[in-house]
């Protein structure tokens, strides 16, 4: 996973001294990888961010047969569950070391049948290898003799079925679009994936963080995340390929789902029925007929109730809550679709003007400078980073999903920062795609981002946090970066144990109020 961090250093040295020397452009890294005729060799594999810790309880914990942590090493988890059901509970926690909140989902291997521990470790697979901003992050995961647990990112901004159960007025036509560009993009990325969800439906989107200013209407600047991953399937289209029926909840199961006749080519669509049925919720607070199940939507959608909505909703909906799975459209499509235009407008793209300079900083970095950036990347606060949430959602929307060479080509002949930071990603693609997946992928755009001037100092080598993300994220402080920079070593840590950190004996972090000591950090 790591062979070219190993490559990268032949001595131990403090972290800060090595930032400061690749930003110098010290002649021991070599030339620039932009000047190399060498073919680029991925940092890392895709899914490796993510460590899985096992615990062998064959012998005892402590020696060094079995070094591995528990989760209780790590998590200090909160005195009650945020959730229980039938398969275990979800319950808030605190990295010991950092104060950072995070779900921990978890499994009883003892009580829970062994359906219910496949789904979570299903969960776990489909998870390290996704990454989309509004796809739950999973950090990392655990298992012992007991149970599995999944470290998740925490949603305290409540799920969408509160926002359409409230009793009040329906939310507008602009909201509800501006939330199905969200659910779409992370369900074209599942799609993209070979993967579908099987169970959309409201419950199943949470919000980061809530916007007390803008309720009940849902948060506009905070994003909704896609969670729920155990009843996934990944799509395989050998001939004679089944899918189970009657997978997910009845009222948003596609008409195909639940008589059992899913074919290969179409599975998709199941998925876009569900989305269909949430549309038609969020709008008019209730389900659709069940009469689409077998008859076109033109009738139902043309009584004089609908009148009320604009022609754009009604067609996107007809062609969402088409009983044959053949005439619905797939998420590229419905993405593209007009009434959806206004939403997936993000505007000039001011605030991040700065970003092609940051990928051309972030290009001629040395491999080991740019693990940590990726590693720092998925330990940021996604209302840090809004605006770049904005491009990698225009960007996306361009390249129907798939940031690849040929798409990129394609922007990079659009004006303004759009098709400049277009060109510099296509200039720059085998650095920026620091996994190898042929595409540049939402964690690789952070990361890059952080090369915008000021921010990776404050980042990822510590900062005193009164300081902005200029150029990236207007006003929006990144907070906490020096603890942001402990998890990310941390988290190459655990990968290789080519990254150590050092810090005065009883260091007690945020989780218990003392003051942070000082961390030396070194390669091994």
């Amino acid at each position: 996973m790591m062979s070219m961090l190993q490559q990268s250093v032949n001595c131990s040295c403090s972290i800060t001294d090595l930032l400061t020397r690749c930003s110098q452009g010290n002649a021991t890294t070599g030339p620039p990888p932009t000047m190399s005729r060498q073919p680029v060799v991925p940092l890392y594999e895709l899914g490796s961010l993510v460590p899985i810790h096992v615990d062998d309880s064959s012998t005892p914990r402590g020696t060094n047969e079995n070094p591995q942590v528990q989760v209780h090493d790590i998590y200090e988890l909160d005195q009650e569950p945020l959730g229980r059901g039938s398969y275990g509970e979800v319950w808030g926690a605190t990295h010991r070391q950092t104060g950072a909140r995070r779900a921990i989902k978890s499994v009883d291997k003892v009580v829970a049948s062994k359906t219910r521990s496949d789904f979570l470790r299903r969960e776990l697979d489909i998870l390290r290898q996704l990454d989309h901003p509004n796809v739950l992050r999973l950090y990392e995961a655990f298992e012992d003799a007991e149970a599995i647990y999944l470290v998740l990112e925490l949603c305290e901004g409540g799920d969408l079925l509160e926002r359409v159960a409230a009793p009040h007025e329906q939310i507008p036509e602009r909201d509800a679009a501006m939330l199905l560009v969200q659910m779409l993009g992370a369900i074209q990325h599942l799609h993209l994936h070979g993967i579908v969800h099987r169970d959309v439906k409201p419950e199943n989107f949470l919000f980061t963080r809530r916007e007390t200013d803008r309720e009940p209407l849902p948060p506009e600047v905070a994003p909704m995340k896609l969670i729920d991953f155990g009843l996934s399937r990944r799509l395989s289209f050998e001939a004679g390929v089944m899918m189970t029926p009657k997978i997910g909840t009845t009222e948003y199961m596609a008409p195909e789902a639940f008589m059992g006749t899913v074919s290969e080519i179409h599975a998709d669509r199941i998925d876009m029925w569900s989305v269909g049925v949430v549309v038609h919720t969020m709008l008019t607070g209730h389900f659709p007929s069940p009469r689409l199940a077998k008859e076109p939507p033109d009738e139902y959608l043309s009584t004089p109730y609908w009148s009320r909505f604009s022609s754009k909703a009604r067609d996107l909906l007809a062609r969402l809550l088409h009983f044959q799975p053949a005439r619905r459209l797939n998420t590229t499509q419905a993405l593209r679709h007009a009434w959806l235009a206004a939403a997936s407008d993000v505007g000039d793209l001011e605030l991040v003007n700065g970003i092609p300079e940051a990928i051309r900083s972030y290009a001629i970095f040395p491999g080991l400078r740019r693990l940590v950036l990726v590693a720092a990347a998925r330990e940021i606060d996604d209302r840090d980073i809004y605006p770049i949430r904005r491009l990698f959602q225009k960007l996306s929307l361009e390249c129907d999903g798939v940031l690849n060479k040929s798409a990129l080509a394609t922007v990079s002949c659009m004006p303004g920062t759009l098709g400049a930071a277009a060109t510099e990603l296509l200039a720059a693609f085998d650095i920026v795609d620091t996994d190898g997946s042929g595409t540049v992928d939402w964690t690789e755009i952070v990361a890059a981002a952080l090369c915008t001037p000021g921010a990776m100092a404050r980042s990822c080598a510590g900062c005193d946090g009164d300081s902005n993300f200029e150029g990236a994220s207007g006003n929006a402080e990144l907070a906490d970066g020096e603890d942001a920079c402990f998890r990310a070593f941390d988290l190459l840590r655990h990968g290789n144990g080519a990254v150590s950190c050092e810090a005065p004996t009883g260091y007690g972090g945020m989780a218990n109020g003392q003051k942070k000591a000082a961390r030396q950090w070194y390669l091994m």
